[in-house]
């Protein structure tokens, strides 16, 4: 009894959950919204999941988070700044950096170079996640940082939706079928 119970809460989680992906994807935060710097300093990014950033300035200052596990190659962190924010950068200045972009997926040449993230302006799109705490070294980044900043991981995309209504059928006919089968035996 307590394991049907479990086993249908868990099926509705996921099925809610799935179905508000779906939502989001369609009609709300995980369309893709573009901006340019300036509009992110002056407005933030309101609840905006997936982002472009039009005119985003690298500074070529970047930080390597080592990876927590064996086969964890680790993280790229670097800020993103503003026209303004790079010509103050470059005056030897810490400008505020409202967004930390990272990636998981670099080259290793790209750390021993010390150009994982060349120094010009450039365009970045993905997905703003959260921060696991034991990965995040921005606080060594040479820039000054919000409160809380914005993570930006670079080239991630929000999962399609069909896998999203794939999850809400598995979830639906598991629910139906533990019930028809639970009549049957009555």
């Amino acid at each position: 009894m307590l394991f049907r119970f479990l086993f249908i809460l868990a099926c509705i989680v996921v099925f809610i959950n799935s179905c508000n992906s779906v939502v989001s994807l369609n009609f709300g935060t995980h369309k893709l919204r573009s901006f340019t710097m300036d509009e992110i300093e002056a407005n933030g990014l309101g609840d905006a999941d997936f982002i472009e950033i039009t005119d985003a300035q690298l500074s070529g200052d970047f930080i390597h988070a080592p990876g927590t596990k064996e086969k964890d190659g680790g993280l790229v962190l670097y800020p993103v700044l503003s026209k303004k924010g790079l010509e103050a950068y470059e005056k030897g200045e810490k400008p505020m950096a409202p967004i930390v972009a990272w990636t998981d997926s670099f080259i290793w040449e790209c750390l021993e170079a010390n150009n994982c993230a060349p120094k010009g302006e450039t365009t970045l799109r993905g997905v703003i996640r959260k921060m696991e705490p034991e990965k995040d070294k921005s606080q060594s980044l040479k820039v000054q940082l919000p409160e809380l900043p914005v993570y930006l991981e670079v080239g991630r995309v929000p999962t399609p939706w069909y896998w999203h209504a794939l999850l809400m059928l598995v979830a639906g006919g598991s629910v139906l079928f533990l019930e028809i089968r639970r009549l049957k035996h009555k």
